[in-house]
């Protein structure tokens, strides 16, 4: 698996399936001291194994598997085969498998300055995966920190943004958020320029919607109907993961839609992505 043995890379993608498919503690022990990195960075495929194998793991012993990524992710010397744990920890995160006890831990990896910024974001992501977080004064600082620096990195700012409104602490900063979205109004909050918005603030504006829909639901549907392809992409992907979304909100959102598909299929023969998520 490791690039100085002189190996391909379909090779040593053959080698950590190989560890993947043993399924033991010292197998992902293994997968997460070698990887393969690519422009420094792990392959995609590298993290998926070591997430999946993580989480396989972790059903029948958390404590252990939990503990093994933290010792990783805390060893600044490996650099950016960090991202491997991290990975695992986002994995398990999603399944709620990391004990609650640990999640200020989780907290300090995703503040860890030395870590490149998507494994940052994904650590925000994880820790904010649960309650507790809102509970850290630290990571909550961090996060309020970062949603007000337009020079940070916009992976790390959007998912602060975001962890905010899934940690239902988003209100203090709804001054912060209403500029960020670009919505103006008074009685009625509408985006002031929707064709330039961004997926990341359509993603952001919806999520909003889905827990305020009578203050944002009116700007989704401005999206819908005036924004590029990649920000309308963005609002249906939001409302067809959501768990329990608000009839209205999704009658609302699947009329308009179907709305624009229609004319933008007419004019164009384009956007078949919108037309198949309605």
């Amino acid at each position: 698996m490791e690039e100085r043995r002189g190996g391909s890379v379909a090779d040593r993608i053959a080698a950590v399936e190989f560890f993947f498919a043993i399924g033991t503690l010292e197998a992902l022990r293994v997968i997460l001291g070698t990887g393969i990195m690519a422009q420094g960075s792990p392959l995609r495929s590298t993290a998926q194994a070591a997430a999946g194998l993580a989480a396989w793991l972790a059903q029948s012993d958390a404590d252990a598997v939990v503990e093994e990524l933290f010792g990783v992710c805390e060893i600044r010397e490996i650099g950016t085969k960090r991202m491997l744990a991290i990975a695992g920890l986002q994995s398990l995160a999603d399944r709620h498998l990391i004990p609650p006890s640990a999640v200020a831990r989780l907290g300090l990896v995703a503040q860890d300055p030395s870590l490149p910024s998507y494994a940052i974001a994904a650590a925000i992501w994880a820790t904010s995966c649960y309650p507790e977080a809102s509970q850290l004064p630290d990571f909550v600082a961090f996060l309020r920190r970062h949603i007000s620096r337009s020079e940070s990195y916009l992976d790390v700012r959007f998912q602060c943004f975001q962890s905010l409104v899934r940690l239902g602490m988003w209100q203090e900063q709804e001054e912060t958020f209403l500029d960020t979205l670009d919505l103006v109004g008074h009685s009625r909050l509408l985006p002031s320029k929707p064709d330039g918005y961004q997926a990341w603030q359509a993603l952001l504006l919806t999520q909003l919607a889905i827990r305020v829909p009578e203050k944002f639901l009116d700007a989704v549907i401005d999206v819908i109907d005036k924004a590029g392809a990649d920000a309308v992409h963005a609002v249906l992907q939001v409302c067809t993961r959501t768990r329990d979304p608000l009839g209205r909100l999704l009658d609302s959102v699947a009329s308009a839609a179907i709305a624009r598909a229609l004319r933008v299929f007419n004019l164009f023969y384009a956007e078949t992505d919108t037309l198949s998520l309605v």
